[in-house]
């Protein structure tokens, strides 16, 4: 998908989708094919070796995730300050593996206002805005809670 078709699709301005084209450890996609034929597309993607998921855009992924980068930088800071506090923050299902890995999951709305009915996380937070209105309201409310305790 070209930064453009990302820009249109994501309704991100073009700088905003070149940003995210600059990817690393994913692909997203979008599936536009007949429904009864994609899930031989998912299977042939998982033969290969990769995993997928699936919110706004389909994603292929390898065989790292944001539970495990983030389960790495936990660590590093257990082994450097020993008592730490975790958040994390995501809108779609392929934040799960993170958010299930920290102590508060913040679970932003999405662009139209909902929140993913996918993300069943327990004691999870649900932001009060979207996008970057809410991750930006959810950290200040827990970082006024952390300093008002």
């Amino acid at each position: 998908m070209t930064a453009h078709e990302l820009a249109e699709n994501a309704h991100m301005t073009i700088e905003e989708a070149e940003m995210a084209k600059k990817r690393d450890f994913d692909e997203p996609f979008i599936y536009s094919g007949p429904s009864h034929k994609l899930p031989q597309l998912l299977k042939a993607i998982k033969k290969k070796g990769f995993k997928f998921t699936q919110g706004r855009f389909f994603h292929i992924l390898g065989s790292s995730n944001k539970g495990i980068a983030v389960s790495i930088l936990i660590n590093l800071y257990k082994n450097k300050y020993k008592k730490i506090e975790t958040i994390a923050l995501g809108d779609s299902p392929n934040d799960i593996p993170m958010l299930v890995r920290v102590d508060y999951p913040v679970i932003v709305q999405k662009h139209d206002g909902s929140y993913d009915s996918k993300i069943k996380i327990p004691c999870s937070i649900k932001a009060n805005g979207i996008g970057p209105e809410g991750w930006n309201k959810a950290v200040l409310n827990k970082i006024l809670y952390i300093f008002s305790a």
